[in-house]
Formats: C-alpha cells, sequence, structure tokens
C-alpha cells in the first residue's frame, strides 16, 4: 500500500512538472508571437512610407508608427533594432524596473517581458548613457542574441543599433561588449558630457572583450543594451554603442 502511494505521489509530480513546462513553452511561445505581429507591422510601415515616397505621396513616419504603438501602449517611447538580427522590438518606459521585467508590450504576464529603459533614465532619452534591458532569452528573442557579440566577427555583421523614436531616427556604433555585473561602474547614470563621462567612455571602451576598432569622442550619447548572463545572479553582459552622426551612418 505504502508504495503504491509513492508511485502515484511519483506519476503526480511528474505530470505536474510537464504541465509546468508545456505552460512555460506556451508562454514564451505567446510572447514571440505577439512581438513577432509587432515587428511584422513596422516592417510592413517602413515598407508602405517607401512605397508612398516612390509614388510621390506624403511618408509615413516614425513619429506616426510610434503614435500607433502609444495608443496600444502609453509606455512605448521608440522602437529599438539591430538590422538583421532578432532585435527589433518597441522600447518601453514605466518607470521602474519590475513591470517589463514580467509583462508584454501587451500588459500580459510573460517571463518573456518587454525590453525598456532604466527607470532613473528620462523617457525623453536625453541622458547621455541609456540603459536598456532585455532577458537573455533561450531561443535568441529579446536579448537573446546579443550574445553572439563575443564573437568580433558578428560585429563586423552588426555593427549598429538603431533607435527610433516620435523626433528621429538615430545609429549607436557598437565600441564595446563585455560583461559587467549588477553594481559596478558601467551602470552610471550621466545627465552631461563632462571629463568624468570622457573617462567613463575610455573606461569601457578598454573593458571590452575585443577591440572593437571603434574610438568614442567623449561627448556623444551611449546607449548600453544589457541582458544576463546563466552563471550568477548578478551577472549580465552589455552592449555599448555610440550615437554616430546621420553621415556616419
Amino acid at each position: 500500500m505504502k508504495k503504491q502511494l509513492v508511485h502515484r505521489l511519483a506519476a503526480v509530480c511528474i505530470l505536474l512538472c510537464i504541465a509546468a513546462v508545456g505552460y512555460s513553452i506556451c508562454l514564451r511561445h505567446s510572447a514571440r508571437q505577439e512581438y513577432r505581429e509587432l515587428a511584422k507591422a513596422a516592417e510592413e510601415s517602413g515598407e508602405a512610407k517607401e512605397a508612398a515616397g516612390a509614388s510621390g505621396e506624403p511618408e509615413r513616419t516614425w513619429e506616426e508608427r510610434i503614435k500607433e504603438l502609444q495608443q496600444e501602449n502609453p509606455d512605448t517611447v521608440a522602437w529599438i533594432e539591430i538590422p538583421d538580427t532578432p532585435v527589433s522590438y518597441p522600447l518601453l518606459y514605466s518607470g521602474d524596473n519590475d513591470t517589463y521585467m514580467t509583462r508584454t508590450f501587451s500588459g500580459e504576464e510573460n517571463p518573456s517581458g518587454a525590453i525598456f529603459l532604466e527607470q532613473h533614465n528620462d523617457p525623453a532619452l536625453t541622458d547621455m548613457t541609456l540603459f536598456v534591458y532585455g532577458h537573455n532569452m533561450r531561443d535568441d528573442s529579446m536579448f537573446g542574441s546579443l550574445w553572439e557579440y563575443r564573437d568580433a566577427s558578428y560585429l563586423e555583421e552588426h555593427p549598429l543599433i538603431w533607435l527610433h523614436t516620435p523626433r528621429e531616427s538615430a545609429a549607436y556604433e557598437i565600441f564595446s561588449v563585455h560583461r559587467a555585473d549588477t553594481g559596478t561602474e558601467t551602470y552610471t547614470l550621466y545627465r552631461e558630457a563632462d571629463a568624468e563621462y570622457a573617462e567613463y567612455l575610455e573606461r569601457e571602451k578598454a573593458a571590452s572583450a575585443y577591440d572593437a576598432g571603434v574610438e568614442p569622442e567623449g561627448t556623444e550619447q551611449v546607449l548600453i543594451l544589457v541582458t544576463c548572463t546563466s552563471d550568477t545572479e548578478e551577472g549580465r553582459f552589455v552592449v555599448l554603442g555610440r550615437r554616430i552622426s546621420p553621415e556616419e551612418s
């Protein structure tokens, strides 16, 4: 009797584990589908803009596209993308670093979360250091593909990060990739470009896993993409890009 009870409990535990895994897979699939549809809509609107420009009709701007996203979620501040990679998402700002850790763009509870801006950054994106967070998903969704930047050849193929806002589209040239655990100087928020900020950029370039061949001038805005590592709770991997002029992009 006792053995039968143990076997039954073991069977129940196995079924619960299978159900939990299945539920987790369903949630990840749901998040991927949601963001694929958003990215597809953004891509289609971009194609429509090009077609409109070719036909002489008024071009559809990123301002219009961002405003449409803001109607769905007022926390939208921009669209972030790294061309020809999985990174193509709305950038959100809630005023805290918790909300979008476990909520998608639509507000659904989901472990994939969303791509979001650091709570202490200005949502107008005027700070010199802009910190953007995303989960390191195994399927390369969200910021899971950032790990590819450990290979210098990947950087050569994907050197720019684009940030589209209602005001403009700006390119950021990647100059450093490295591990930066939480609580380190990498996460210093700078509001203006002073001598201390220039030193910060020098340190971050020197910390890179390899020489990216890009030299920050010390006065340009920097975009820092942050994702977690799997070895420790505090472990993070960062990709830093300096804002460049339209002529350079």
